[in-house]
């Protein structure tokens, strides 16, 4: 029968066939049964000897999984196993890379290449690699030995890698078409995506099995009471569930030293070496190790002594919560016997020739592991460390309900002396209430302070009470608030942090801590030879301070006292914390009121100023319009000039004031000799001072010499100081401008004037901008406040600087730069004009 006419035949059945496999695939989700069902069908449309699924395992080796056969012309290959080498490597990636289907026929000694059409063929195979070319004659002796004369493979992929092959034998020489490449690739394609299913139904199984474990578990180690046959049930199920053949938990807690174990247990010495290692490890807890049998080369004493046991391989889990070590938890495996049935195995008992050729290629590859432990996997792990976390949790929970039960016997047998006990602790109790009602009550600090230190000491029946604050900056505790009856006062007393280690260590820790101070200790002076009771204020931001209590020597504090103290001290970090906050929040009220009203300030003035030279032009305008004489019109036209140019030093002013914040201004610097310069900038201010009855002076020293600077900003500045000293100085009094060195690269420049005083707390705020004096009428002298704001600016942008001293009816503000190492020239003695 040619190819064309089987190609005919199996058109009708072809549809058929790939929906009874698709159909398959989906009614079922278990490997084998898919691809035994996948075997018989190829095998019945190819028509073909034997069809099997060869599947590789992470060494590279083959196993037949799957296996269809027509008759008994080929044995059977089911479950053997072949080795890597018989399919070279250069085959691997023909598959892997192109997805290739190999076709070989025997007979012709000839093997051809098919690639998927979807496929770029030319692009997909391997460069140098033909099409068709002749079958080794090794393979063609191999294969005649077997009994095959034809045989096409066809790669099974999954997640781009080869997972196996499907391979089809047929014992006399037979041709495949076009479209039954076409079939059995569709097929090999649905058995991927069965392949991805079921790898995702086990991954989904595994991790079902491991929460019903880990449920089971968790369920038994919750109970309250935590027997040790509960926790040998665990270790039982744990084992089961990881393949172990024992288990061992070491509990370390708190105290306790308990040891369960179940099934096959390692020698004495096991606990010791484990403890060594855990201790080498380092960490918190929580991780998970596993060691086998020659992973112990370093301890040959226990290494001897495991090999007397069955135990091969461990797994150990420490367990730890709240960064403490628990305990630690082992599981213990055996070795396996893994026998590998090669190709050709069969042959011995069933006397097949056809198998003897694979007997003999794969004689080298025959072996048996025995005394090696099954390796732990990272499912097994993961389950190792939960299980951990569980225990961990619940051997902290048990021993704390261990010790609850055991202060709960202990306090049944106490009734009597509880019963004044309670009564002490609603006295406590009171005390806290009174100390709460004082916190919430006030917002002060020293209030609230002063009350806690005194209700501690009337409280508690103590000798005193004091409350230190700290300074973390200087690395002082000082001593703010003190109540006694009995002792001598010790406010304002401050101790050195460094010098008491230990104790402030403790402290910071939020430990509480009660000593003896024996004289000559140089704890707190005048309180020697009393019993101190010290404890921190703290919250969660940090230590602020402490509280130390003084009773005498032969008596301590008891545990309920430490306790109200505690929480006392508590209140009082809350307390500090709530009055500074309050504190804070005042001022940066306050502060946004005064930003508030200087911006209003600032608005009104602002838009005063700015209107104001507008207003005037509009009116100059207007009477320009109706003005016939020429000199009239000069007036006016002079009024909008003067108008327009005190509008644009306004303007002018707010750039620069912003230029000089940003540092955008440019210097321009220059030497400038102030013996010459300086009467020059102030000439200009005689005929106005002379206008207004006063009288300007001024006065240079001989030495004054050059600075380097940048002309216009120095002009600018001392042009500003005489222009508000001739603005708020009265008639009939001084302005006087002196210049002269104080020091060796230093030049001061005053200006004074008399008849107005700036009262102390305005001396940093004129500064500010848009800031002025509050006055009665704050338009009676005009200005924006941005003249001594320009000043300072300009000041720290030459690198100098600018102060104010006001007193007795007299104003100084003092100009400092630096002069630089230029030359010293001498200028003419002092110029006065009046």
């Amino acid at each position: 029968m040619d190819t064309k006419t089987r190609a005919a035949e199996a058109r009708p059945s072809r549809d058929a066939l790939i929906n009874r496999i698709t159909h398959q695939i989906r009614q079922s989700l278990e490997l084998d049964q898919i691809l035994r069902a996948t075997v018989e069908e190829v095998r019945a449309f190819l028509g073909t000897d034997r069809v099997k699924v060869y599947r590789f395992d992470p060494e590279g080796h083959g196993t037949v999984v799957a296996e269809a056969r027509g008759g008994e012309r080929l044995p059977s290959l089911l479950g053997l196993t072949f080795p890597a080498g018989d399919i070279p490597e250069e085959a691997r990636r023909l598959f892997r890379l192109a997805q290739a289907r190999v076709i070989v026929d025997v007979e012709a000694q000839s093997r051809s290449i098919s690639q998927p059409e979807s496929w770029g063929l030319s692009a997909r195979v391997p460069l140098g690699e033909p099409l068709q070319r002749p079958v080794d004659p090794c393979h063609v002796h191999y294969l005649k030995s077997m009994g095959v004369a034809s045989s096409l493979v066809v790669p099974l992929m999954h997640h781009q890698e080869l997972w196996g092959l499907l391979v089809s034998h047929h014992a006399e020489p037979r041709p495949y078409s076009q479209e039954e490449l076409q079939v059995v690739q569709l097929l090999a394609d649905q058995v991927s995506i069965a392949i991805a299913q079921a790898e995702l139904l086990e991954q989904a199984r595994q991790k079902a099995q491991q929460e019903r474990l880990i449920n089971q578990i968790a369920a038994l180690v919750y109970s309250p009471l935590h027997p040790e046959t509960t926790l040998t049930t665990v270790l039982e199920q744990l084992a089961a569930g990881l393949q172990g053949i024992g288990a061992r938990l070491r509990i370390h807690f708190m105290g306790a030293d308990t040891l369960c174990c179940h099934g096959v247990q390692p020698p004495a010495s096991y606990d010791t070496w484990l403890q060594e290692q855990l201790g080498r490890a380092g960490g918190a807890g929580g991780w998970v190790k596993m060691w086998s049998l020659s992973h112990l080369e370093k301890s040959p004493e226990l290494q001897e002594q495991m090999k007397q046991t069955p135990i091969r391989g461990l797994l150990v889990a420490q367990l730890a919560w709240n960064d403490q070590p628990v305990g630690w938890l082992s599981v213990f495996r055996a070795a396996i016997c893994q026998e590998t049935h090669w190709a050709g195995y069969r042959w011995f008992a069933q006397g097949d020739p056809r198998q003897e050729l694979p007997l003999i290629s794969f004689a080298a590859w025959r072996e048996l592991k025995i005394d090696e432990p099954k390796a732990w996997s990272a499912a097994e792990q993961e389950l190792m460390s939960r299980v951990g976390v569980h225990l961990a949790l619940s051997i902290t929970q048990n021993q704390l309900y261990r010790q609850l039960q055991t202060l709960n016997a202990r306090l049944e047998q106490e009734v009597q002396e509880r019963t004044a006990a309670l009564q002490r602790s609603l006295a406590m109790d009171a005390l806290l209430q009174r100390v709460t009602d004082q916190v919430r009550s006030s917002l002060e600090e020293a209030q609230i302070l002063r009350a806690v230190v005194q209700e501690l000491a009337l409280g508690l029946s103590i000798q005193g009470c004091d409350l230190c604050l700290y300074d973390w900056a200087a690395g002082q505790a000082t001593v703010r608030y003190e109540y006694t009856s009995a002792l001598p006062p010790v406010g304002g007393i401050t101790l050195t942090l460094a010098d008491y280690p230990d104790l402030y260590r403790h402290l910071q820790g939020g430990q509480a801590v009660q000593f003896c101070h024996l004289p000559g200790q140089g704890w707190i002076p005048r309180r020697e030879g009393l019993t101190l009771l010290v404890c921190p204020l703290r919250d969660d931001q940090g230590v602020l301070g402490d509280l130390w209590l003084a009773k005498p020597a032969a008596e301590c504090f008891d545990e309920l006292e430490v306790q109200v103290v505690q929480q006392v001290a508590d209140h009082c970090a809350i307390a500090i914390r709530q009055a500074r906050l309050y504190q804070a929040s005042v001022q940066q009220i306050g502060e946004l009121e005064r930003l508030n009203r200087l911006k209003d300030d600032f608005l009104s003035t602002v838009s005063h100023e700015l209107r104001t030279p507008i207003t005037n032009m509009r009116m100059a305008i207007q009477l320009l319009k109706t003005a016939r004489a020429p000199q009239k019109r000069e007036q006016y036209l002079k009024i909008l000039e003067q108008e327009c140019e005190r509008e644009a030093e306004l303007v002018n002013d707010l750039l620069d004031l912003q230029r000089l914040e940003q540092g955008s201004k440019t210097l321009h610097l220059e030497e400038v000799p102030l013996a010459t310069w300086l009467p020059s900038v102030l000439e200009p201010f005689l005929q106005r001072a002379q206008a207004n009855q006063q009288r300007l002076q001024w006065q240079i020293a001989p030495n004054v010499g050059k600075v380097l600077t940048d002309r216009g900003g120095l002009e600018r500045v001392v042009q500003e100081l005489v222009n508000n000293a001739c603005k708020y100085t009265p008639p009939r009094c001084n302005i006087w401008v002196t210049a002269q060195r104080s020091g060796p690269q230093q030049v001061e420049i005053r200006v004074i004037n008399e008849g107005v005083e700036i009262p102390h707390s305005e001396w940093e705020r004129i500064f500010e901008k848009f800031y002025r004096i509050p006055s009665g009428d704050p338009w009676k002298r005009g200005g924006t406040g941005l003249g001594l704001a320009l000043v300072k600016q300009w000041m720290q942008r030459l690198g100098g600087s600018v102060s104010v001293e006001s007193s007795q009816g007299k104003t100084c503000f003092t100009l400092v730069l630096p002069q630089g190492s230029l030359p010293v020239q001498t200028s003419p003695l002092a110029h006065n004009c009046a």
